[in-house]
């Protein structure tokens, strides 16, 4: 899963992986717990990356090839 956050992080344009890209590579895994609680709760992929997007906005840099966690991506990863 942070592989698949990582990658939405180059596709944001966004320099760091937090917790929004977390929950994307969560419902881009589409497989585990969370995931499927996720969608029975009918979260889907395409409005959850229109909801971030509203609230973060789109990234202006070009992200390095491993973007670094943010302190609260760390924290539920740790989890």
């Amino acid at each position: 899963m942070p592989v698949l956050a990582n990658e939405e992080s180059h596709r944001t344009r966004h320099n760091f992986i937090g917790s929004e890209q977390l929950l994307i590579g969560i419902l881009l895994e589409n497989k585990g717990i969370a995931a499927k609680t996720l969608m029975k709760m009918g979260v889907d992929l395409a409005n959850a990356r229109f909801e971030i997007e509203k609230i973060i906005g789109p990234g202006k840099d070009e992200p390095d090839e491993q973007c670094p966690l943010t302190p609260r991506a760390k924290k539920m990863i740790a989890t």
